[in-house]
């Protein structure tokens, strides 16, 4: 099978984007496959792309070229905003599912019991999934709100950043301080449903907090085979 590689970096200057040109006809010289998002003209044609609702196509196509990638090729030039949102959203995948694999090797080791082991599974995506974000951007110039166009614009914000952050927060985008303060009152005042947390045995609880060892759960797996 042809492997495929997502090929992400900066690509917001002439010189950038030779450099991805650059490196997507390197790597598909060798034989394998390129997503790479600046070919992806029905987000990146900066000239003709329809703007309604672009920050949400922008993430949900990159996003689709990592999860069906095999390989990632990343610049993580500093000016890249977008593409830095991405490495650690690839990051935050790897980690989960790393988690994942330790207890299904400690499942196949013995260690764990099968019902048990998809509670903390569960539980932990369940965490993630109701984990409340609330992303602000302090840029004064977000003040502004008259009309600006062309070279006259004062500010504009990264489109997958601003796409990731309508993502974790439900559409809402970026929040001010005030409402940030108001929804951690809420928050702080509200009767939280954490019964199952104390259900919790004592593996999870470990492996949450992190004194014990998943490399040793993989090694016993690896030593029993």
């Amino acid at each position: 099978m042809n492997k495929q590689v997502y090929l992400a970096g900066d690509m917001l200057s002439f010189g950038a984007q030779l450099q991805r040109e650059k490196e997507a006809k390197e790597i598909r010289d060798i034989g394998l496959k390129v997503y790479a998002p600046q070919e992806d003209e029905s987000i990146n044609d900066k000239a003709n792309v329809d703007n309604e609702g672009l920050a949400e196509r922008i993430v949900h196509n990159d996003t689709h070229g990592i999860k069906t990638s095999d390989i990632i090729v990343i610049d993580c030039n500093e000016n890249g905003k977008g593409t830095l949102v991405e490495l650690g959203q690839i990051k935050g995948m790897k980690d989960f599912a790393k988690m994942v694999s330790d207890i299904n090797h400690g499942v196949d080791a013995g260690i764990y019991d099968q019902d048990d082991a998809y509670d903390v599974i569960t539980n932990w995506a369940r965490d993630i999934v109701y984990q409340e974000v609330f992303p602000h951007n302090t840029d004064i110039r977000r003040a502004n709100t008259s009309e600006q166009s062309g070279d006259r614009r004062e500010f504009g914000v990264n489109q997958y950043v601003y796409g990731v952050a309508l993502d974790l927060s439900d559409g809402k985008g970026f929040y001010e301080l005030d409402e940030i303060y108001e929804e951690l009152e809420r928050i702080k005042s509200s009767t939280v449903d954490n019964d199952y947390d104390e259900e919790l045995d004592d593996y999870e609880r470990g492996y949450k907090q992190g004194y014990i060892d998943a490399s040793k759960i993989k090694s016993n797996y690896e030593g029993d085979e």
